[in-house]
């Protein structure tokens, strides 16, 4: 694999960050008034309107400093989050190589040990396999392996002892 094939999903992923802080930032501090009065709620401006009462709207500001303020964008700010925690994932999972059991933290993957996909109960199945590399790869510490081996041998949960199902 060269260099580049390396580097270029963190490069995407940099940039599609950037991306997305600066449309966040632009949600919660773009929004100035600048010195001119308006409603908070829908930016009626309220130059010549006397009271706290917006005409348009109804919103009604508790002092005059409120007309002042900056408005915030909660909805599209939480909506660059919510984008820029997906595409981390997704960058992430492609810097993996694509197979998402390889960002599964390992003490989930044992927990998951039990209702592994295997066909016909005598092939190993993925999560047992990706465990299997992990363990191969050293990459488990001492607990983690003390508790693979435990949940191995407790064998099927749900199964009495001694059947098909539980040595399976």
């Amino acid at each position: 694999m060269s260099d580049w094939a390396q580097w270029e999903p963190w490069a995407v992923g940099g940039v599609i960050a950037v991306l997305v802080a600066g449309f966040i930032a632009r949600a919660l501090f773009s929004d100035r008034a600048r010195g001119r009065p308006r409603c908070h709620r829908c930016g009626y401006d309220f130059e010549g309107v006397e009271g706290l009462t917006c005409p348009e709207c109804g919103w009604t500001a508790r002092t005059p400093a409120d007309l002042l303020r900056t408005r915030r964008h909660w909805f599209k700010a939480i909506v660059g989050v919510t984008l820029l925690v997906l595409a981390a994932g997704l960058i992430r999972l492609h810097a993996a190589g694509g197979n998402p059991l390889l960002v599964v933290p390992d003490r989930l993957m044992i927990a998951l040990l039990p209702i592994d996909p295997t066909a016909g109960g005598t092939e190993i199945g993925p999560i047992a396999d990706e465990l299997r590399r992990r363990l191969m790869a050293e990459e488990l510490d001492e607990s983690e392996v003390e508790s693979l081996f435990a949940r191995i041998a407790s064998g099927d949960d749900g199964a009495p002892p001694g059947s098909e199902a539980w040595r399976a």
